[in-house]
Order: C-alpha cells, then structure tokens, then sequence
C-alpha cells in the first residue's frame, strides 16, 4: 500500500506569517527625559504704580526686572508663580512659607545676593539669579550743593552734619550713591554720605543727606549716582568740629547701678548753630565730684558759689575732685558704652531755689557732678571734654548695686 506524505513547505510559511504578524504586533516601551517642574513661570511686583513683570530667562537662570527711574520707592515687593508642585527653597534648603510673602528687595542695580531656589516634587533644583536694571530719564542729571555760594568750587561741611543737594532728579527714590574719591590718596569711599530723603518742589528735587560721622577729614571729588543716571558734584572738604560744652549726651535712663551699661550718644546740634560732634577715638571716660561750690542740706553754705549742688549723705572725702574710671566696652564715632562704676548710691541733685538759670545748667567749668571724656591724643582735642547729661541738672540718681 502506497502512504502519501503531504508537502510540508505550505506549513513552513505559514508558520513563519505568523510569527511575522506577532513581531509587528508587539508593543515596546521607552523612556523619556522630561523637564523637571521647577520653574518660575511668573515674577510679578506689586507696589509700583504700573504693572511690572520680571523677565525670565529659564536657559540662563535669570530674572530680570527693569525699573522705572520715576518710581520712588526704596525695596520691591514680589510674588512668584511656580510650576504646579514646585516649591521655593531658603539658603538653608528648608521650603519658604508664600503665605505670608517673600521677603523685599532692596532696589541696588549693582547687587548679586538675590537668588531664588526652585524645587521639583520630584527633587530637582532650580536657581534663578536677579538682576536689576534702572530704565533712566532721557535728561543728563544735574545737581549742586545747597549751600554752596555763586562763585564756590569747593564746599566745606563738618562730619555728622546735614548736607542738601539739589538737581533735576525726577524722582522722589532716595536710592542712591555717592562716591568721594580722596584727593590726595585717590581711595574711593561710598559711605560717607548718608541719604534721608528726597523731596519735590517746584524749581526741581531737594536731597537731603547727611556727612556720616565715620567719614574722615580730608578733600575729595563727589559723584553721584540716582536712577541709572550720574553727575559730578563740587568738591567737598570734610572736617572735625568738636564743640566743646556738648560732646555727647546720655539716650537712656537717668538712672544707674554699677555694673549697668550707659550708652553716651554723639551730639548733632541744628545746621544753624552749624555744631556737629563726633567721638574720636576716647581713651578714658570717668566721672568727677567736685567739693567747690557744694551746698549741704538744710541749706547751709559752704561756698559762696550758689549753685546748689548736694552729694548723698556719707560721700567720702576721698572721692570729691577725682577720676571715678567707667569701663569702656565699646565706641563708635557715633557712641560709647561703658560700664556704670561702684560709687555712693543715692541723689546727686541741685537746690531748685536757684535764682540764676545760667549757674543752674552744667557747664565745663562748674559742674559738681560731671561725666568726662578724655581724648587719645591722636584725636587732638586735649585730655577732657565736657559730657551734657540730657537728663537735667536738677539731679542724677545711682542706684543701690543689685
């Protein structure tokens, strides 16, 4: 008997189709990079007069903020709009809090400090760098010296005294900087002048600013910068004046314990009586009793001088018209601290029932109870200067030591 065997090529092929349709069918997954959340896609500030929206450059990592030249104020105030899930990151890597507002920007075209960290949910971090750019007036700035005379190239001021500027600054921003350039050193300095306040009129802006008391007596060249616009001022030669009846005075209690610290501020008279202090460097502050002149109780004379003072009952002999040293822990040009020494507690006081004003008020000359500063003779004011105590002549009280 004859077997027939079937072509096996037909099966060959077919099972070949198949597993062709099923490797076209076959569904294959890849990943993708995907940007990460953590952008700032707006940065918007809210208290100028118009609308003003940083520019964000998220290749660079830059927010740019152009401020007109007109808007007078001093800091910005910001809020920002991030991807969903993104959050804002301190210094410290801790989340800020928006709830309550990011913290002010200080308007300084020159400053670097504003960075801002954003953070994916899923971690990466982003940092955007600030910049300020000032959009100026079309106008070139011009400004001048107040009080400087037709004819004056060079204006004299006191340090710790009132300087007013005046120019086309069109604007009320205070923000500003001033560069004194030493004359005869060439250091630049950017921190002698202090600003206060600008202020509008009708013949253009009053500036109102102020010689720091840091700054050192010498003559300089002044520019000045505002609103992404300069100018060069006169010169200015800054001095010392010392006036000798009001050195400093006392701007806390009128009362003390030893051991208590005592803050003497620097004396500012008003620019009319043009008497602008400063504290130069201060060797030695101590307080002086003096016998001469003194009034005991019950009103019995000892000296014909009547200016009424009364030391506390039992004040050694041995104290009358000597040093009594405070110990000083700290001085600046504009204060000294120092600690308040173990002397007699009690009231150190005048008779009320003086007639003559003049002999009432502490001076150099007669005060029975007299704080001193004596002088590093680098200063060149001599070895004793006068401190007004603002607490009133009528009396100073020490305290019993706790």
């Amino acid at each position: 008997m004859n077997t027939i065997i079937p072509n096996s090529k037909p099966y060959f092929w077919l099972i070949a189709l198949i597993g062709i349709v099923q490797s076209c069918t076959k569904t294959e997954y890849t990943d993708y990079e995907t940007e990460p959340q953590n952008h700032i896609v707006e940065y918007r500030v809210t208290n100028a007069q118009q609308e003003l929206l940083g520019a964000i450059d998220n290749e660079n990592n830059t927010i740019t903020v152009y401020i007109p030249y007109y808007l007078g104020i001093e800091y910005l105030n910001v809020e920002v709009k991030m991807d969903e899930g993104a959050t804002l990151l301190d210094s410290a890597g801790n989340e800020i809090n928006l709830d309550g507002g990011l913290e002010p920007v200080r308007i300084n075209p020159d400053s670097t400090e504003y960075n801002y960290t954003v953070a994916a949910a899923s971690g990466e971090q982003r940092i955007y760098r600030l910049i300020q750019k000032i959009l100026p007036h079309g106008d070139s700035l011009h400004a001048t010296y107040a009080l400087l005379e037709e004819g004056q190239t060079v204006l004299a001021r006191a340090a710790n005294s009132p300087l007013i500027i005046t120019g086309n600054f069109e604007s009320s921003s205070a923000n500003a900087r001033f560069l004194l350039t030493d004359k005869a050193t060439g250091q630049v300095y950017d921190n002698f002048i202090e600003k206060v306040s600008m202020i509008p009129g009708d013949n253009g802006y009053t500036f109102n600013t102020f010689v720091s008391p840091e700054a050192l007596a010498g003559d300089y060249t002044v520019r000045v910068e505002h609103q992404g616009r300069s100018a060069d001022l006169p010169d200015l030669h800054i001095y010392y004046q010392k006036y000798p009846l009001a050195t400093a005075y006392f701007n806390s209690t009128a009362a003390y314990a030893p051991g208590d610290t005592l803050t003497l501020s620097v004396a500012i008279n008003p620019p009319e009586y043009n008497r602008p202090s400063i504290l130069l460097p201060v060797e030695r502050l101590y307080i002086k009793v003096k016998k001469e002149g003194t009034l005991v109780r019950n009103g019995v004379t000892v000296a014909p001088r009547p200016n009424g003072f009364v030391a506390p009952e039992g004040f050694p002999e041995s104290l009358y018209d000597t040093e009594i040293p405070l110990e000083i822990v700290s001085q600046t040009r504009r204060e000294i601290k120092a600690i308040f020494p173990d002397m007699p507690a009690g009231y150190y006081t005048r008779n009320n029932t003086v007639a003559n004003a003049d002999l009432a008020l502490p001076t150099y000359s007669d005060a029975n109870f007299g704080f001193y500063l004596a002088f590093k003779e680098e200063a060149g004011w001599g070895t004793e200067g006068y401190v007004t105590c603002s607490v009133g002549p009528i009396r100073f009280t020490v305290n019993e030591k706790e």
